[in-house]
């Protein structure tokens, strides 16, 4: 008989837990491909479209903005129905709708389109964070969130190195539908592959299983107001980095692009780092990490505004790395927290509400950056704009969020 896993599940049961988390990882980085991607794409589609820098904005705005509406109900479906479809039908919803956008011909006819790749996203987080709270123990829990995590700035790297590129060679319709064919294959994938996590011996933690206890839950708030704030930072940044550098430094679209790149290296090595630092130094502790990254994202922005545009561009690449590795690694382990705090059974619709709020800010972080710049013609008054938001999460989460 197979001795049981800290997380009470068996040894085989526990080694298939590292499948899930690929698949999961897998997921995220083709949905960061298309959402990050387009924003890569901008210095191709703003010209043709006659776009403003506030309607490139409100594009992203756009691919967030139908999760603001299903993330709550997605995520509590996520709960009932299971992983495997609630996050299968959200990728290909998206899949199909990015496909679609590829035809776009106007600001208004792709605003609609994009919109519709937000109901697809809805199911995303809730579907995937509850694969690592249920598969996953406490002990290593915001590790693998922190590596499934590292699918969104991974699939933001493999779209700021390869679609410009792509859009150069045949167009950037093309190289939006390749992104939108890599999310197809890997909703197959979870068709094939993915299943529930049988219940641990002696069963599953306590657990805020019902939508008015979440909603009564003032830790969770914290949580929501933080992740609405660091989400408006994060895309305003992803959204803006390459229109930065392509008109500030006078770089090409294609080399503005890699300092997304060194970005969402920055990401993926801040979640990774992040995580591993919460479980094993602080013991499963999730604050004191929390507290340092928020902080050093106002350090970032600032650095961003003032030095970005004097610096060499090697220590300008470095300063892309920092950033990205401060302002992305707050999400796992803020998602760590949520399901912890909501337990097992309610996972699903804790993750969907802390979605809604993150999605607020997606909505309104790119087009309130991109509006100061057209109302004030500096990007580094939008910068410094920023740096205030993220130390006053910091100091929320310091003074309200209980010691965990």
């Amino acid at each position: 008989m197979r001795a049981a896993s800290a997380g009470g599940l068996s040894e085989r049961t526990a080694g298939y837990a590292w499948l899930i988390l690929a698949l999961m990882v897998s997921a995220h980085v083709s949905e960061s491909l298309v959402r990050q991607g387009l924003p890569t794409l901008a210095p191709f589609f703003q010209p043709e479209l006659g776009l403003s820098r506030t309607q490139v904005g409100l594009f992203m705005s756009a691919m967030f903005g139908g999760a603001v509406l299903t993330a709550i109900p997605a995520g509590w479906l996520v709960d009932r129905w299971g992983i495997r479809y609630g996050l299968a039908c959200g990728l290909g919803l998206v899949g199909l709708s990015v496909i679609l956008a590829a035809s776009m011909q106007s600001f208004a006819h792709g605003l609609v389109l994009l919109t519709l790749t937000g109901i697809g996203h809805g199911s995303m987080n809730p579907a995937t964070s509850r694969a690592v709270i249920v598969w996953f123990g406490a002990r290593q829990r915001a590790t693998a969130m922190g590596l499934k995590q590292t699918g969104i700035p991974l699939g933001g790297m493999v779209a700021a190195a390869t679609l410009p590129a792509l859009a150069v060679a045949f167009g950037w319709r093309v190289a939006l539908v390749s992104a939108a064919v890599a999310m197809l294959v890997v909703t197959a994938l979870v068709l094939l592959l993915c299943r529930e996590a049988p219940r641990p011996a002696g069963g599953g933690a306590a657990t805020l299983a019902s939508l008015p206890a979440l909603f009564r839950h003032r830790e969770l708030w914290i949580l929501n107001g933080t992740s609405l704030a660091v989400a408006a930072l994060q895309t305003a940044t992803v959204t803006y980095l390459t229109l930065y550098f392509y008109e500030t430094r006078a770089l090409s679209a294609v080399a503005a692009a890699s300092f997304v790149v060194f970005a969402n290296v920055g990401g993926v090595t801040g979640r990774v780092v992040c995580g591993i630092v919460s479980d094993r130094v602080f013991a499963g502790r999730r604050k004191p990490v929390a507290q340092m990254v928020l902080f050093s994202t106002a350090a970032g922005l600032v650095a961003m505004a003032l030095a970005a545009p004097y610096l060499p561009l090697p220590l300008v690449a470095l300063l892309s790395f920092a950033l990205g590795f401060a302002v992305m690694s707050w999400t796992p382990l803020g998602m760590t927290l949520q399901g912890e705090i909501a337990g097992r059974d309610a996972v699903g619709a804790a993750v969907g509400l802390n979605s809604f709020m993150s999605n607020i800010g997606t909505l309104i972080g790119p087009p309130l950056f991109g509006a100061v710049v057209d109302a004030t013609g500096s990007y580094q008054v939008a910068w410094l704009g920023m740096a205030p938001v993220a130390l006053a999460v910091s100091l929320a989460v310091t003074l309200w969020l209980r010691g965990r």
